[in-house]
């Protein structure tokens, strides 16, 4: 397989697959895992004793958000541009995007919780995305 693909798909489709089984296997009452139980007509299981482990619990909550912001602020440089000019405004898009989606979760527009550290969250993944892109583009790797 090519290397670009690998990249891509190592960078966007892991973290998005890893978040998808992290909410499957600690969370009964999130929406996705709602939506894949029903899609699948599997029963829904408790994981109260799962998430009585602290660590388990700031997995469930915060893991999920860190891999999907990673994975877009990837998608969207994917997208948007790959040269560090680009990168910069992708990064920008994403950081609003992701406060954006968080803001309507507090207003209620969209199912979820607003947590101010999401928010954190996801602006370091997508910090960190930056920075793994920045580096390759530097190094000139055509990605």
């Amino acid at each position: 397989m090519n290397k670009k693909i690998c990249f891509w798909i190592l960078n966007i489709l892991t973290p998005i697959i890893c978040g998808v089984a992290i909410y499957l296997l600690l969370g009964k009452e999130t929406y996705v895992s709602r939506i894949i139980f029903r899609f699948l007509n599997l029963r829904v299981y408790s994981s109260e004793s799962i998430l009585s482990n602290n660590m388990m619990l700031l997995i469930r909550n915060y893991a999920c958000d860190f891999l999907w912001a990673y994975a877009l602020m990837f998608a969207t440089i994917c997208v948007y541009g790959k040269k560090n000019s680009e990168l910069r405004k992708a990064f920008v898009i994403v950081v609003v995007f992701e406060i954006f989606i968080e803001l309507m979760q507090k207003i209620s527009l969209i199912k979820g919780t607003f947590d101010i550290w999401d928010i954190v969250i996801e602006i370091f993944a997508s910090i960190i995305a930056t920075i793994i892109i920045h580096d390759y583009l530097r190094r000139g790797i055509k990605l």
